[in-house]
């Protein structure tokens, strides 16, 4: 697989390539409120089912709640002109305000750290003896924190060490100055990490992001002009925004997002039910990862509403990514999941776009 970087004046695009096929794609806005940032806000007014706040020179909005922490990590009753601490979970969309939230989350590879919670979490895909594994561990630590499920394979040590690093992080994240407290890596390096163990090429047009990429993969390419135009970047993304994408059995998937939720549509063609099923599990993955789409999800599989061979199909899904949640098998015989927001989608970043050009 190889990595490739572009920074430009209206956006910042990194595209993860298998061959020539695209398997993962990040593009980042200038100035945007990135997911899990954690910021300085300040209680604008209340509105029903939560509060406007302003974050520097942005407004966003917050869910109801009754207690926050404080600038100094305090907790505060939250009423109008309260300072309190927030984290973006929610990028603008195309109709909304950022979304952020008072229940502050530093995550790591086994833990999270939740300093306005109390008590230790356990991820519902824990099996029970795991669970009771890492209470033990956890016992009395005097944090709150969410054991995620790559705890299970963890030691008491490498857990030990983990907290530490994530209690060091969040005293480090208060004793900050301004309106932004902490960001979260560039996509860039989070997807060079996530991808690591496969990449074999790496290039960027970014002189400061090549001299950090070279300290992992010492071959990073640095093209200073062209890179876009080389890899055809514009032309990825475009075809990253087509709502069709044919399967190799013949079949097709369409993609369409409405206000309400996301619908994929498979369609056999002239090929099997089961076989098109089966890759169209394949590319939902891979179009949820790349026009960064989330919330309410519906996928209409081809052939009979068999739930039982639903249900496998998304089960299959959760595995190939583990954000999604399934709800379920409707009645109508339709697939149902969720997916929390996290990098902005592709659709709202066009508009955007395009509404600058304008």
């Amino acid at each position: 697989m190889r990595l490739v970087h572009s920074l430009g004046e209206k956006d910042e695009i990194t595209a993860v390539f298998d061959g020539d096929a695209l398997r993962d794609l990040y593009v980042d806005l200038p100035n945007a409120l990135a997911p899990e940032t954690v910021c300085r806000a300040r209680v604008l007014k209340a509105v029903a089912g939560g509060w406007f706040v302003a974050v520097g020179h942005r407004t966003a909005f917050m869910e109801q709640t009754k207690t926050a922490l404080d600038w100094d990590g305090f907790p505060v009753s939250v009423s109008e002109g309260v300072a309190v601490l927030v984290q973006v979970r929610h990028a603008a969309a195309e109709d909304k305000d950022v979304k952020v939230s008072s229940d502050i989350a530093l995550a790591g590879d086994a833990l999270v750290y939740t300093p306005n919670r109390r008590g230790v979490a356990f991820s519902r895909a824990l099996t029970s003896q795991a669970r009771e594994r890492l209470g033990k561990v956890l016992d009395g630590i005097g944090d709150s924190v969410t054991v995620r499920t790559a705890a299970e394979s963890k030691t008491a040590d490498e857990l030990t060490e983990e907290l530490k690093s994530l209690r060091a992080l969040w005293n480090a994240v208060l004793a900050q100055k301004g309106e932004i407290l902490w960001e979260p890596e560039a996509s860039v390096f989070r997807a060079a990490q996530e991808y690591a163990s496969v990449l074999s090429e790496v290039a960027t047009d970014s002189a400061q992001t090549a001299l950090r990429l070279k300290t992992v993969f010492p071959k990073t390419d640095l093209v200073l002009s062209g890179l876009r135009e080389r890899e055809a970047l514009p032309q990825v993304i475009e075809e990253a925004l087509a709502a069709r994408t044919d399967l190799p059995c013949g079949g097709s998937l369409i993609v369409e997002r409405t206000a309400a939720a996301v619908c994929f549509d498979v369609n056999a063609g002239g090929a099997a039910w089961d076989e098109a099923n089966e890759q169209a599990v394949c590319e939902i993955a891979r179009q949820i990862r790349i026009k960064g789409l989330s919330g309410q999800m519906i996928v209409d599989f081809a052939g009979k509403k068999d739930k039982a061979a639903i249900a496998a199909l998304g089960k299959k899904l959760e595995k190939l990514n583990d954000s999604l949640r399934i709800a379920g098998v409707s009645n109508l015989g339709l697939l149902e999941m969720t997916k929390r927001r996290g990098r902005a989608c592709l659709l709202d970043i066009r508009r955007k776009n395009e509404s600058a050009d304008d």
